[in-house]
């Protein structure tokens, strides 16, 4: 039986006459990691804000591990971690003061997984000790996204979590978010890098000017795609391509074709079987191309 952990129903938001977030309806399963993907001002941190009770909706409702009006409850506050867009620090705290302050308003045993985060993500003892208006900005999205996993919560509400992280440290997320993952945690992730959605993501909801446009999981929008294709022939063998079912010329000179194609890949391999083909370039579609359907 599919565990609900996160839903809207209708969710709306408007500043004044302008609509920031409008009628949004999402269910988020117990255990998956739900991209929110969108390009600034598209409503990503608007619907997170909400979904925090940092503001409160215009009309429409959401609810939380199954509870409507889920401010209510602050149980349920304790079982949601929460990295913001824009954090805010106390700048004359240490590193290792301000993780243990989040950790004094939680039943103790979470030092040990503390501890654990800080080895991965590189912050030493010296660098916990300095103090916090001494970082770089790299560490303060480390101390902020350890200060938001470190007491392992059921839900995990992340914008934009690899800003200003350098590779080593993206992986780093990437190996930490997979092992929530399997612990049972529900991960609701708000991005615009196309690469960390697609490699973190079961499934995506893609939002433009407050409205979502479509949330399906990434492999079937994947299939959905129109993908592209360049194949090297000679000019006589690329006119007979052109004429092979759902495919269309975007571009062709004397030694090659590029084409769209929206169909079945079987079908299409079995039409270019027969033909002196020199070379065929069909790569996977990205979810990028996906992306800039809907702008």
């Amino acid at each position: 039986m599919t565990v609900i952990t996160l839903e809207t129903m209708g969710l709306t938001k408007y500043y004044g006459s302008f609509c920031s977030v409008d009628g949004i309806d999402l269910s988020v399963e117990k255990g998956e990691i739900f991209g929110f993907l969108g390009p600034n001002g598209a409503g990503k941190t608007t619907t997170i804000r909400l979904l925090l009770d940092l503001i409160r909706p215009t009309s429409g409702s959401y609810r939380i591990f199954g509870k409507e009006k889920p401010h209510r409850d602050p149980t349920i506050r304790e079982e949601i971690g929460n990295l913001p867009g824009e954090i805010g620090f106390y700048p004359n705290m240490t590193g290792k003061e301000f993780l243990g302050y989040f950790l004094r308003y939680h039943p103790m045993g979470f030092e040990d997984n503390q501890g654990r985060l800080c080895e991965r993500f590189k912050l030493d003892q010296a660098a916990l000790d300095k103090k916090i208006k001494y970082y770089s900005k790299g560490m303060k999205q480390k101390i902020g996204l350890i200060q938001a996993m470190q007491r392992r919560p059921r839900l995990l509400i992340l914008d934009e979590p690899s800003e200003a992280l350098d590779p080593l440290m993206q992986q780093a997320l990437y190996t930490t978010l997979q092992e929530l993952k399997k612990e049972g945690c529900t991960i609701f992730l708000s991005s615009h890098i196309l690469a960390e959605v697609e490699k973190m993501c079961d499934r995506v909801a893609i939002i433009r000017k407050g409205r979502i446009q479509t949330v399906e999981n990434i492999a079937v929008l994947k299939q959905k795609m129109v993908r592209r294709l360049t194949v090297f022939a000679e000019s006589i063998v690329l006119s007979q391509i052109s004429k092979l079912p759902h495919l269309r010329l975007k571009r062709m000179d004397s030694t090659s074709a590029e084409y769209q194609f929206n169909g079945e890949v079987s079908q299409l391999l079995q039409g270019l079987a027969p033909l002196p083909i020199q070379d065929i370039i069909f790569p996977e579609p990205e979810l990028e191309d996906i992306f800039l359907e809907f702008y």
